[in-house]
């Protein structure tokens, strides 16, 4: 045999060896848990799920890190400094207290809320929800939802505490799942049946990101005057200087059906 053919059998023989790895490795990675806010978890497609309601139990920001988009980490630098957020490889993250749970999060009435709903970050606003423009995952029949002509595919993280399962109901196809595609596609800005609960805190609670002033909201350190209600707040130095004691009323927005 000669040499030049040998190498030729080597090669292509090398070549076939690759392609079947490379095919095993797809595979395998169609197959694998996907990662939502950093963790490890498989998606279920919407059609699996009766309803779903937010039960403001803040699991959502204890157990992951929130990703943050390049415009959404400028503006929260912008209104709190960059103590705000987490800097990793390729990445920024909102960042997290001593307990685990996003600093921005605060207990009132007896639930986890958001200190800041109106600017808060579009993986907060999706969750536990999460839309394509093609099949991410497997069950692509499932996963197709029709929202003004064109198919979107809708699937669920099941980490949530607030999923019912099911035969996806009527609220669930008219109002939710088109609320979060609206969200998703730049349609919405105001939040009814996604992640809305919020609490008034004026400090923290821009109008819209527009109508921010920037140097009203300067951040001093560790101050003492919202400490019973954002002590994860004051524990990171991430309270703005003209917040005083009457500014928050301890209440919660009523949940919008």
């Amino acid at each position: 045999m000669k040499l030049s053919t040998f190498c030729a059998k080597c090669i292509k023989k090398s070549l076939r060896h690759k392609k079947q790895i490379q095919a095993k490795a797809d595979k395998n990675k169609r197959h694998r848990p996907q990662k939502f806010f950093g963790c490890s978890m498989r998606y279920v497609p919407w059609s699996k799920i009766k309803d779903w309601f937010c039960t403001a139990c803040g699991d959502c920001c204890k157990e992951f890190k929130v990703p943050l988009r390049a415009y959404e980490a400028t503006l929260l630098s912008k209104i709190f400094g960059f103590y705000c957020m987490e800097l990793e490889v390729g990445a920024t993250y909102l960042k997290r207290g001593l307990n685990g749970r996003c600093i921005f999060q605060v207990k009132s009435g007896g639930r986890m809320v958001c200190g800041i709903q109106s600017i808060k970050p579009i993986a907060c606003k999706m969750w536990p929800f999460a839309v394509f423009e093609a099949p991410r995952y497997e069950q692509r029949n499932e996963a197709s939802f029709d929202f003004r002509g064109e198919t979107f595919f809708v699937y669920v993280n099941p980490f949530c505490r607030g999923l019912v399962y099911g035969r996806p109901s009527l609220r669930l196809v008219n109002s939710v799942i088109p609320e979060f595609i609206e969200l998703r596609l730049g349609l919405r800005r105001r939040q009814v049946r996604s992640t809305s609960f919020t609490i008034k805190i004026p400090a923290l609670e821009p109008k819209t990101p527009l109508e921010t002033d920037y140097n009203r909201m300067k951040v001093t350190p560790f101050s003492p005057l919202i400490n019973k209600t954002c002590s994860t707040l004051t524990s990171f130095g991430l309270v703005p200087t003209f917040v005083d004691s009457g500014s928050h009323n301890g209440r919660v927005n009523s949940y919008e059906n």
